[in-house]
């Protein structure tokens, strides 16, 4: 069985109807795995609730970022949500969302380090773009640097690895000040531009590597 951390409070971080990442995201993906052929053999699990973290949550996500980024976050989404940036929408419930989206991931690390077995993460907002000190390119809090960071506190636990597939490069994660990290990024694009960005950032970066695909190439 593969565990699946999600739950339907996902779906409250508002972005609107037209922004590419959208809580129909999740809607498509939960319904293409509970009708696939291998349905039976998810197990579908919610995350930890944020009260019941605890102290364990939060400073996981002090690891990464700044206290007053938090903040500035909490109160922005209770004022009634804003804008990070043009990309990067937060919505009243958006803070919360993204604290129970940290939570779900940590549950994912405990459970693959317990088991031995890989675990399924399956959360919203994003992560792999936001900065230690300001969110970007629809993510607010740093999410796969947070779990690796946390990852690499366990007993046993001396190196992460991160594929990172995306269209573009996870920068948040690469410049996340705590973690020690060997790094590989996919990246399906088509645009040199992308390209000459990602190699040039990379150069002072010997831990990772790259690999560029055209949208539509097979690997």
């Amino acid at each position: 069985m593969l565990p699946i951390f999600y739950s339907d409070d996902f779906l409250d971080h508002n972005t609107g109807v037209y922004h590419p990442e959208k809580p129909g995201r999740l809607t498509a993906i939960t319904t293409a795995l509970k009708t696939a052929p291998w349905a039976d053999q998810l197990d579908w699990r919610s995350p930890t609730p944020i009260d019941a973290q605890n102290d364990r949550l939060m400073a996981a996500l002090e690891a990464i970022h700044p206290q007053p980024y938090i903040a500035a976050v909490q109160q922005l989404a209770h004022r009634g949500g804003g804008y990070i940036d043009p990309d990067t929408i937060v919505s009243p419930r958006s803070y919360d969302v993204a604290l129970l989206a940290v939570s779900a991931w940590l549950d994912g690390v405990d459970q693959a380090l317990a088991t031995g077995e890989p675990a399924f993460v399956l959360a919203r907002p994003p992560g792999h773009h936001a900065l230690p000190q300001r969110g970007m390119g629809f993510c607010i809090f740093a999410n796969a640097a947070i779990a690796a960071h946390y990852a690499l506190q366990q007993p046993g636990v001396n190196r992460v690895a991160i594929l990172d597939w995306d269209v573009h490069h996870g920068n948040g994660t690469q410049r996340s000040p705590k973690t020690m990290l060997k790094w590989l990024t996919a990246h399906c694009t088509s645009s040199p531009f992308i390209l000459a960005l990602v190699q040039l950032k990379n150069r002072a970066l010997t831990t990772i590597f790259s690999i560029y695909r055209c949208v539509g190439a097979a690997l």
